[in-house]
């Protein structure tokens, strides 16, 4: 398997959702196994037209770069790009930035990207995820090249303009718990992509699907108006439980929601026989390291992992 570093941006519709579902169709033929925070960064080049939203992932494939490169344009012709002037709008873009540590120069395809370490809207997503990685020509890590990068003050933290909160949430109706089925998988992909829980293989739409055969009960949604705005899923292997994938819309928190999900499959796993539980957290996240802390989690030393221990008897008793 070969590692793959590929640039996306958008400034053209619903930019954030344009990204997270080029994102979902990558992850149709390779494992996206990390994907950056998304920057708002003004448009390079040609500069009347709107602000871009980038992201960097990370994914592992057996293609060859020539082959990413035909998918690539591929998704891009599938979500609507047409061709047009350099530099122009965009509903999305999507270009390879490193290929292992491979040199690659030929008339439609560089690598890595000969522009990579001119663009701070490229390199600072790309050394948030990889910052020791290292540019095969340059010889230096993407920490070192953004350090040296001009046009920093360009790149911006996403925050969702919208103060309001997202559509499903503009009522008083009552949120669903439900089972997650596979006709919800597109949604809640986007949801765990958004929220940037931990990618793995949990999110694949094999092993998603395996789990809702396999434990129909702890796969769980929070469905509002028609939309998935939170999900949980959870493994029990003996008496170990494990719960991944616990994601909330960042415009639908504050209600709750995040809670009752994770208290309906912690329960289902404690009456299912669990006595040991972990939590799968994002080591950058200290929202969720705090949430996990409250439910009276604790670190174990592994990464990415809270764990609570539970005495089955008394808890049995409380089921």
């Amino acid at each position: 398997m070969s590692i793959v570093y590929l640039g996306l941006g958008s400034n053209m519709g619903d930019r954030a959702d344009n990204i997270c579902k080029a994102l979902e169709l990558l992850s149709e033929h390779m494992q996206v196994e990390r994907t950056s925070s998304f920057r708002e960064t003004e448009p390079w080049g040609y500069r009347r037209q709107a602000m871009f939203l980038n992201a960097v992932c990370r994914a592992s494939t057996n293609l060859s770069p020539r082959e990413v490169l035909t998918l690539a344009q591929e998704i891009e012709r599938k979500l609507g790009r047409k061709p047009g002037f350099r530099n122009a709008p965009r509903p999305i873009d999507i270009d390879i930035l490193m290929y292992d540590n491979k040199v690659i120069v030929e008339p439609d395809l560089s690598v890595p990207h000969p522009r990579l370490k001119e663009r701070a809207f490229v390199l600072v997503p790309l050394a948030e995820i990889a910052p020791e990685l290292v540019h095969p020509e340059e010889g230096k890590t993407m920490k070192h090249l953004v350090s040296q990068a001009r046009g920093k003050e360009t790149v911006h933290p996403w925050t969702n303009p919208d103060p309001n909160p997202c559509r499903a949430c503009r009522t008083d109706a009552k949120v669903n718990i439900r089972q997650l089925i596979m006709a919800d998988y597109e949604q809640a992909w986007r949801l765990w992509h958004l929220c940037k829980v931990p990618v793995g293989e949990s999110f694949e739409r094999a092993a998603v699907q395996r789990v809702t055969e396999h434990d129909p009960d702890l796969c769980l949604v929070a469905e509002l108006n028609g939309a998935i705005i939170g999900a949980v899923i959870g493994f029990l292997h003996g008496g170990h439980g494990r719960v991944c994938n616990h994601a909330v819309d960042p415009r639908c928190r504050g209600r709750g929601i995040g809670t009752m999900l994770f208290k309906e499959v912690e329960g289902k796993l404690i009456a299912k026989g669990a006595t040991e539980i972990e939590a799968m957290v994002p080591v950058t996240s200290l929202e969720g390291r705090k949430f996990f802390e409250d439910q009276g989690y604790v670190e174990d030393g592994r990464y990415m992992f809270m764990v609570r221990q539970y005495q089955q008897e008394r808890h049995r008793a409380d089921v």
